[in-house]
């Protein structure tokens, strides 16, 4: 039997989701990427897929910044080593997995066996119950990203002829770490309810709720945002990612991506989440994007100068601009067209993928 969300919730939150089950329409759960081909029967084989990596059931890890800075700024190498080799595995799963799913979805519906590949994946860490023991909360805050990247890799191959049992099992497993990740952030009081760690545990619970046809799960994602849009300021920026110093700017970057994901599945589903706090989240991307090669703002704010985006060459790396694709195809500019013409394709494995195939549009910027 299912354990309800909401007794771990205060009572307001818990209205708010029911609220927001209500609201929802009555048909199935929609994700947030445009649709798919038309559904097909799948006539190819998973048999040239290849090994994923062997599955973990118990995940314990360690932070990568230095256990005695309160900003969360200054990277530890040790532990950032030790961090990588303990998630590699899962690393390298959700990457497969999306990688096949994007193929199938590049194929235009074509490369059936991509899709088998994607759910052959799955179901080898479903079916023995992977990451079914999250163990600390540094762990805790990793599932999120991790629950999001399989579950909307899913949502991209759901519509082919897949095998039933093992769709049911990957959906089951997906909907196990939703719920088990729910109830521990909503019985969380630190600031990780309500950092970027919760958006990013919002995309995840309701990515995960959406492939499971579960309104309880997408509401709860959709309270997940709303804790943040509630917190944006006149100026755009979030005050909890003010508090990561040097690395203000890159936060607020990495909390806006989850942000926008489940803007686009809650405005599938009925929620207009775009137009939360008059405009919080158009608020929040000006301030991001103008401050991409301007940081001059953040240091103001911060008293510190601000590092340079890791992996951008001093410059932002296009996966950091993924959620720009949905964003931009529905709020057209053309400083966002700019910016995407020159970062295509952008891949960001944690928001599905490459989200330049999944969201190919032709906007007419402002």
């Amino acid at each position: 039997m299912r354990t309800s969300l909401w007794p771990l919730s205060p009572a307001p939150s818990a209205v708010v989701m029911l609220l927001i089950v209500i609201s929802m329409p009555v048909a199935a759960l929609e994700g947030p990427f445009p649709p798919a081909p038309a559904a097909q029967i799948s006539t190819g084989t998973d048999d040239a897929c290849g090994t994923p990596p062997t599955p973990i059931v118990a995940l314990r890890t360690l932070s990568k910044y230095q256990g005695d800075d309160p900003t969360k700024s200054r990277i530890d190498p040790h532990s950032e080593a030790e961090y990588e080799r303990t998630m590699e595995p899962v690393h390298t799963l959700t990457r497969r997995v999306v990688k096949a799913a994007n193929a199938y979805r590049a194929s235009g519906g074509r490369n059936n066996n991509a899709a088998l590949c994607a759910l052959k994946d799955l179901d080898a860490w479903a079916s023995l119950g992977a990451l079914s023991r999250i163990e600390n909360d540094k762990a805790y805050d990793t599932q999120g990203k991790t629950i999001a990247g399989l579950a909307l890799a899913y949502l991209q191959v759901r519509e082919v002829g897949l095998d039933e049992t093992k769709r049911r099992r990957t959906v089951a497993w997906l909907a196990a770490m939703a719920d088990d990740l729910a109830r521990y952030v909503s019985a969380s009081r630190g600031k990780s309810a309500r950092n970027n760690h919760r958006y990013w545990s919002g995309l995840g619970v309701a990515a995960a709720g959406v492939a499971a046809d579960r309104r309880e799960l997408v509401a709860w994602g959709i309270e997940s945002a709303r804790i943040g849009l509630r917190q944006v300021g006149a100026d755009g920026t979030l005050p909890l990612e003010l508090e990561r110093a040097e690395r203000a700017r890159d936060y607020h970057l990495y909390a806006l991506a989850p942000l926008v994901l489940i803007a686009e599945i809650a405005a599938k589903n009925g929620v207009d989440l775009y137009a939360e706090n008059e405009g919080a989240l158009q608020r929040l991307e000006t301030r991001v994007i103008s401050s991409l090669d301007e940081p001059s703002y953040f240091e103001t704010l911060t008293g510190r100068r601000q590092l340079a985006f890791p992996g951008g060459g001093g410059g932002v790396p296009s996966y950091r601009l993924a959620w720009l694709e949905p964003f931009n195809a529905r709020f057209p500019s053309r400083v966002g067209t700019a910016l995407l013409d020159s970062k295509r394709p952008v891949v960001e494995t944690g928001l599905g993928g490459n989200l330049t195939i999944l969201y190919k549009t032709n906007t007419s910027p402002r």
